[in-house]
């Protein structure tokens, strides 16, 4: 009835209704009074309001590690070699496929580079690579 309500995030359907192409998504009002006024089962429009991003999330194929501390590639676009930064992985950065990375190291990652996202754990320092012939995916 154009209540607005505020609510907990308590289940989200990772499959898609087949006939809808949409997402069940369950939420849990905070306040008991609140939810007292919702009848059984009810749908809504759910706006969510989330916290800025501490970092880029990438695949967890991009990440290789021949010590204790995750690294990634970042490709030289002039020279097309690779060199090795350290990957700082947020606190809860672990998301189904990927992890979010912090910006904040000046020596590691940053907005703007390219990435080597797949056979990671395949190269080597200023090892040459080469670019698909696809626009390439960046950092953003």
């Amino acid at each position: 009835g154009g209540a607005e309500l505020t609510a907990r995030l308590r289940e989200w359907s990772p499959v898609a209704d087949p006939a809808s192409r949409t997402y069940t998504v369950k939420v849990e009002p905070l306040r008991v009074s609140e939810a007292v006024r919702l009848a059984l089962g009810s749908s809504a429009v759910v706006n969510f309001s989330l916290p800025a991003s501490p970092g880029v999330w990438v695949p967890l194929s991009a990440l290789y590690s021949r010590t204790a501390s995750p690294r990634l590639w970042v490709v030289d676009e002039k020279s097309l070699t690779v060199h090795s930064v350290q990957a700082r992985i947020t606190a809860d950065g672990l998301r189904d496929n990927g992890v979010m990375l912090e910006l904040s190291d000046p020596n590691g990652v940053r907005l703007g580079q390219l990435i080597v996202t797949a056979g990671a754990n395949l190269l080597r320092e200023g090892q040459k690579v080469r670019l698909p012939s696809a626009t390439p995916a960046t950092i953003r």
